[in-house]
């Protein structure tokens, strides 16, 4: 019998790995051996099972020399040769087919296919190794942007690409500053979050300030309720921004498709700096903690008079000779005593 060495090594031969622990013997390039290493009780020799293969000259192909197929040992389902490695490879279609699959069902779905134990860390560590796989790492990705720019620029002619890298930490702090603004519930409120706003970023903060409060965001089923209380429609209260005839003219051209990452011309350039996350989040809690209202807060904690307590004075009374000033350890009669025989 012969089998492509793929074959023979990954996938014919492996799966006898499923149900017994394979005891690896010489294996090289031009030969491959492995016997089942199950033994215990009433197994005087261990298990039979066992299979030689040598590769043929000048060929890509293992020729099976010995192969004893029956497994005389019982079955094991703690496999040493199914790792985390293997299984992210076995199973890397699966999961690029449905990245947001399930680890639980996942893990019982190999474990019946398997017959084997799959611990509940292998398996979300397999998912991991899978999708870094597919996905790449965050460096590698950025160092692809001005190529995938450039290949924009290729299949799309006559558009405009603008390749910007949002500060993370600024960003967040943009969002935050917003949202604290919309949701105020008093006028005072609304203006120190607009102060807030202000000192992130001027033109966001004139942006925003040049237009009613009113018209930030839909309106919800309270604010609905009071509309049609004043026989008015919510629909009129709406910015035409969210209207269908808006969104449809936003999304009447087309993006056309671009080649895959493999056939995009190299540009050369550097890429653009990759922020970690805990860097973002050092600045962000700098920034956070020099905003205006922890500033106020500031201020006002400054402006508090602080009265401090002073500790009483305890007179302590030797238990030994009952005097004040000091205790049995200091004491001058105790020391007296203890030097007489």
């Amino acid at each position: 019998m012969e089998l492509p060495i793929a074959n023979c090594i990954g996938g014919k031969v492996m799966k006898f790995d499923y149900m017994n622990a394979l005891h690896m013997n010489k294996n090289n390039l031009d030969l491959f051996a492995e016997k089942c290493g199950i033994s215990g009780e009433g197994l005087r020799d261990g298990c039979k099972w066992k299979i030689h293969a040598t590769k043929l000259k000048n060929e890509e192909t293992f020729q099976i020399n010995l192969y004893q197929d029956e497994h005389t040992c019982p079955q094991v389902f703690n496999v040493r040769n199914v790792k985390t490695s293997w299984l992210s490879e076995r199973y890397l279609q699966d999961f690029k087919s449905d990245p947001k699959r399930d680890v639980k069902g996942w893990r019982v779905d190999i474990m019946n296919q398997l017959r084997c134990h799959i611990s509940r860390d292998q398996a979300y560590r397999a998912k991991r190794q899978a999708l870094k796989k597919l996905e790449g790492s965050p460096e590698q990705q950025f160092t692809k942007l001005w190529d995938y720019a450039e290949e924009l620029r290729r299949t799309n002619p006559g558009s405009t690409i603008i390749l910007g890298v949002n500060d993370v930490n600024r960003g967040l702090a943009y969002k935050n500053a917003l949202w604290k603004a919309a949701r105020a519930s008093t006028v005072g409120e609304f203006k120190l979050r607009m102060e807030e706003m202000k000192q992130l970023n001027q033109d966001a903060f004139d942006w925003f300030n040049d237009k009613p409060p009113t018209e930030w965001s839909i309106p919800c089923k309270h604010a609905c309720s009071a509309i049609f209380n004043q026989n008015l429609q919510p629909e009129d209260m709406v910015h035409p921004y969210y209207n269908v005839d808006t969104y449809k003219q936003v999304y009447e051209h087309a993006i056309l498709p671009i080649s895959g990452q493999t056939l995009w011309n190299e540009t050369g350039l550097v890429p653009p700096c990759l922020q970690t996350l805990e860097e973002a989040l050092g600045d962000l809690q700098e920034q956070e903690t020099g905003s205006l209202m922890s500033q106020m807060l500031k201020q006002q904690r400054n402006h508090v008079k602080t009265i401090k307590l002073q500790r009483q004075k305890v007179k302590h009374h030797c238990k030994i000779c009952g005097e004040e000033g000091h205790n049995a350890k200091g004491c001058a009669l105790w020391k007296d005593m203890q030097a007489r025989p």
